[in-house]
């Protein structure tokens, strides 16, 4: 029996949008579609350099493959997931290979707030120093406090029962990205 070569292509790490799961919670997505859509995520052609230029930002299959990585037995369940997520939009055909819809969100190396991120990591030690000098400094300080060094229990602050209150925040289907 031959490999599945989309096993390959499960080792790493990518960066996803904690988002992704309104597409459950709204009801665009199945559980299964959402178990394809992931797993299509994950095995997309990620290299952006030459040579790969065909290949970017989209993924080949098989149902079999697909099938089995979800631990699936049927192929035709694979088959009828992938019709229903092109219907929805979720995937775009493209030749023989298909592209998801939304794929830029998981460029974490394009994403600019990516980068700036990696800046704002040089003041650290910096930042660490200064933290240490207030620490001695506050050492040294006599406690000239009134106030107890432990914390209690105060009276917590309830909303009145003229107002609102909710257990879930409601999500306008227009704010989800997908």
């Amino acid at each position: 029996m031959k490999k599945n070569p989309l096993f390959k292509k499960l080792r790493g790490y990518q960066k996803a949008p904690r988002d992704r799961f309104y597409l459950l919670h709204m009801g665009v997505l199945t559980t299964e579609e959402f178990v394809v859509y992931e797993l299509c995520i994950a095995i997309t052609d990620w290299d952006d350099g030459k040579g790969h230029d065909e290949i970017y930002g989209k993924f080949q299959a098989t149902n079999k493959q697909i099938a089995e990585i979800c631990g699936w037995k049927s192929d035709s369940q694979v088959s009828r997931i992938r019709k229903s997520l092109l219907n929805k939009g979720q995937f775009i055909k493209e030749g023989e290979q298909f592209r998801v819809e939304g794929f830029e969100k998981w460029q974490l190396r394009k994403n600019p707030l990516a980068k700036m991120q990696a800046n704002r990591a040089n003041p650290q030690p910096r930042i660490a120093n200064s933290q240490g000098e207030l620490a001695k400094t506050q050492d040294v300080q006599v406690q000239n406090s009134d106030y107890p060094l432990v914390s209690s229990k105060g009276e917590l602050s309830l909303p009145s029962t003229d107002e609102k209150t909710s257990d879930s925040e409601e999500v306008d289907p227009d704010d989800i990205p997908f």
